[in-house]
């Protein structure tokens, strides 16, 4: 029997964490930190995702026929999110989520979704340099 080698690597790092990705006989899982008050995702996928929080506490939030639906979930929590349902999660906490599907990883962002995340990173990013400017006067007072 061949022995499967399992393949972890650093694949995305910004404000809000890193991303990981496990690769095993070409199936990947993802292991995503983030760090409190972060927003991850805003995507749509053709396949069912299947999320489970390791560490910490997130607000999982999914759009359905009837509205934007908001799960609470803690250490040990698990979801489903059926295909081509948009969702994006906010870490409450620092929080450690594993992820993964039930086909090839294929991904859409949902910009209803989407736009939310990307102001949170750019408030995040403002802050972080405005900070730094506060730092540096400081310093050279």
């Amino acid at each position: 029997m061949k022995q499967i080698k399992p393949k972890i690597e650093l694949f995305h790092g910004d404000e809000r964490g890193e991303i990981y990705h496990l690769v095993m006989n070409k199936k990947r899982i993802s292991l995503l930190h983030t760090n409190k008050n972060c927003l991850r995702g805003a995507d749509i996928h053709p396949h069912k995702q299947f999320d489970v929080v390791l560490k910490g506490k997130i607000n999982f939030i999914e759009r359905w026929e009837i509205g934007k639906i908001t799960t609470p979930m803690k250490a040990g929590d698990c979801i489903t999110i059926k295909e081509g349902n948009p969702h994006y999660f906010e870490s409450v906490t620092d929080s450690w989520v594993l992820e993964w599907w039930d086909g090839a990883f294929k991904s859409e962002y949902y910009e209803p979704f989407r736009r939310k995340v990307r102001s949170a990173i750019n408030a995040k990013k403002k802050a972080k340099a405005d900070a730094e400017a506060e730092a540096k006067s400081k310093k050279n007072i």
